[in-house]
């Protein structure tokens, strides 16, 4: 971290940020995001230079402070708690909590800008485009399982990490953690050939079969893989 400030600094005395490469520039974007708390490293950053140079629009506050705290504390609750999961990029967590305040259209332009890599591009922009639709959607009582599921589920686990520490209400929080350690992990005992051996010619309707045994088992409805098939031949009949 005093190093890449030294290199930021040194670059503001000669009045170079501006002219030099995206690329250089988001590779020490990055090493400050690899620290264990960053927030501080950046927040030095913007006294010295401004964050102008990754997006005009682009400020820390109160808010950003207080997610990136909350960033740090899901960090650490995934390490503890989700050790089946794959490793969290905590790069791409701090990335996020650092441009989920601007627009979609704004953290496609850093993206551009700073040819960020393809994966994260994804999750930035996904972040952005549907990060406050989906706690909007979490507030509503009485979720089922599998309608939590299917609004989490097209989510990277980095993603989901950010939206749980942003969100502030407390049921929220709980169906986003109910998805990290139970949901999310379900997986169908069955698949198309068992529906192609029973008969179902080959369509659209074999993912409507599929989601309708996936739903009942995220919902408890079914839990073997005989109860499986025999909601899939009942499935089936409706046809």
């Amino acid at each position: 971290e005093p190093r890449t400030l030294s290199r930021l600094k040194a670059a503001v005395a000669e009045n170079m940020l501006l002219n030099v490469e995206p690329q250089r520039l988001r590779d020490e974007l990055v090493l400050l995001c690899r620290e264990r708390k960053p927030f501080k490293a950046i927040k030095r950053l913007q006294v010295l230079a401004g964050l102008a140079f990754i997006h005009p629009r682009l400020s820390l506050s109160a808010q950003s402070q207080h997610l990136f705290a909350q960033v740090e504390r899901q960090v650490s609750w995934c390490g503890s708690r989700l050790r089946h999961h794959r490793q969290v990029d905590v790069r791409l967590a701090y990335l996020l909590a650092l441009l989920g305040g601007l627009a979609a259209p704004d953290v496609r332009q850093v993206c551009e800008r700073f040819a960020l890599h393809a994966k994260d591009r994804k999750c930035l922009l996904a972040y952005a485009a549907s990060g406050r639709r989906v706690i909007e959607t979490l507030k509503k009582k009485g979720r089922k399982p599998s309608e939590v599921y299917h609004v989490l589920d097209p989510l990277s686990l980095e993603v989901v990490l950010v939206l749980k520490a942003a969100a502030r209400e407390k049921a929220v929080q709980r169906y986003i953690e109910l998805f990290l350690t139970q949901y999310g992990g379900t997986r169908l005992a069955i698949g198309g050939e068992v529906l192609s051996g029973l008969g179902l010619p080959p369509g659209p309707q074999y993912q409507h079969v599929l989601r309708k045994v996936l739903d009942a088992k995220l919902n408890r409805q079914v839990a073997t893989r005989q109860e499986e098939l025999s909601l899939v031949r009942e499935l089936m009949r409706r046809l």
